[in-house]
């Protein structure tokens, strides 16, 4: 039988061996992980959060994220020849970056990068080394606009996000910054309901809807808050881009998940996150939500053993079986790590099936890197190949780069039809603005 794409083995074992002068772990005959590919050095720029982004070709380019102790900055990797340490572009003059955004041409590309502070500041980067360029402050326009936090999302115009305190009641607001330098603008109030304290930011979410009988797609702005709701555990909430439409869509209850703090990853019509408690260890879970029948679902509990407390968005790597036996269907694969859990408590990397069977993967213990707060982003073309990224351990205790590849056979052009939908779009950037709905 004939895998004709990329696809994710469900029968795991163990196997280590050598490859290049590094050791690699092997947990699934279609796996090979590569651990410290790249050492963060303490005190000058380390503990890299959030996502990474690509610039240049599938298979290359460079990959841009931040740092957040030492010299905070925004810094880049080259992809596959590696450095010993990450190429600082830009330090963040006032406080530590939580978030990285781009713009985008065309294609997708980044052509610039915006990080948001923790002081509540906006830059603008290049990509290449240089200074960064101010664009504009949450507190010159938003009185008590509070604590930014979580991933961004960009329109080509403004950038989005959420701040964890701030506003009316100290719960929070969602923002809209102007990259023209014109002033932020208040969004939303949790004042006024849905949740509190936001942690895990905004993702843009492309929504159907038939008004009338005709289809309509409009991008809306999903995200969590890590408290509030109905049982105080957290809510799952939509806004359009213009502020209106304020929506929650789920509330949490403890037993299907508590405190969200990641963004969210689409595929299709579902939406997929995770929270960092709740359910049946209080270990955080994995969840979905469909955007066409608003039906939400807890996929998976983590058990501690198996990860605990997920700190970072899940990424997808799409299925499409030509023959198998037995047949898996066509869907993706969803891959992520967490904070905590497995064999040292200092986080592990996982994998779900379409149909929610889960497989741990691997788990950190320090000298190979601790506690991973950024997701998984794939590389390609066609192994499946990925890089990540941990928040502590390494040599110097400052984090680290993994990188991993599933060695699948070359898919087929359906596969690579469905492999660009779902893989090719960057997190927080919006092509254009959608009509609100």
């Amino acid at each position: 039988m004939k895998f004709a794409a990329l696809a994710l083995a469900s029968c795991l074992y163990v196997a280590i061996v050598l490859s290049a002068g590094r050791t690699a772990w092997s947990q699934s005959p279609y796996a090979t992980i590569f651990p410290n590919l790249v050492d963060f050095p303490a005190g000058i720029g380390g503990e890299p959060i959030g996502d990474l982004f690509r610039q240049g070709p599938i298979g290359g380019g460079t990959y841009y994220g931040i740092t957040t102790s030492g010299n905070p900055a925004v810094y880049a990797l080259p992809y596959p020849a590696f450095p010993e340490q990450p190429t600082l572009l830009a330090p963040i003059p006032v406080g530590a970056p939580t978030a990285i955004v781009p713009t985008v041409d065309s294609s997708g590309s980044p052509t610039a990068l915006y990080s948001m502070t923790d002081q509540g500041w906006l830059y603008k980067s290049s990509l290449t080394p240089d200074f960064p360029t101010l664009v504009g402050s949450l507190g010159q326009t938003i009185d008590n606009a509070g604590t930014p936090q979580g991933s961004l999302v960009s329109d080509g115009t403004a950038v989005y996000g959420t701040t964890t305190n701030g506003g009316a009641g100290g719960d929070g607001i969602i923002y809209r910054i102007s990259l023209d330098g014109s002033g932020a603008h208040r969004l939303h109030d949790f004042a006024t309901g849905g949740g509190g304290a936001p942690v895990g930011g905004l993702t843009a979410v492309p929504v159907l809807s038939f008004p009338q009988g005709v289809a309509v797609t409009t991008t809306m702005l999903f995200g969590t808050t890590s408290t509030g709701g109905a049982f105080g555990d957290g809510t799952l909430f939509e806004i359009n881009l213009s502020g209106g439409g304020f929506k929650v869509l789920h509330d949490f209850n403890g037993a299907d998940g508590a405190a969200p703090m990641t963004a969210l990853t689409v595929v299709g019509n579902t939406v997929f996150g995770t929270t960092s408690a709740g359910g049946t260890a209080n270990d955080g879970t994995v969840f979905s939500f469909n955007t066409l029948d608003n039906s939400f679902q807890s996929l998976h509990s983590f058990t501690g053993a198996d990860g605990a407390h997920p700190m970072a968005a899940l990424a997808t790597f799409p299925l499409v079986i030509e023959e198998a036996n037995p047949p898996i269907f066509a869907g993706a694969a969803i891959v992520g790590t967490t904070y905590d859990g497995g064999d040292a408590n200092k986080g592990t990397l996982f994998y779900m099936q379409p149909d929610g069977t889960f497989h741990s993967l691997y788990s950190f213990h320090g000298p190979d890197g601790a506690h991973p707060m950024g997701p998984i982003i794939w590389t390609g073309p066609f192994a499946a190949d990925f890089l990540g990224t941990t928040m502590n351990g390494g040599a110097d205790g400052a984090g680290t780069v993994f990188r991993g590849s599933f060695n699948l056979p070359e898919p087929s052009s359906v596969a690579l039809g469905l492999l660009g939908v779902i893989m090719l779009g960057v997190r927080g950037a919006v092509a254009r603005k959608q009509p609100s709905r």
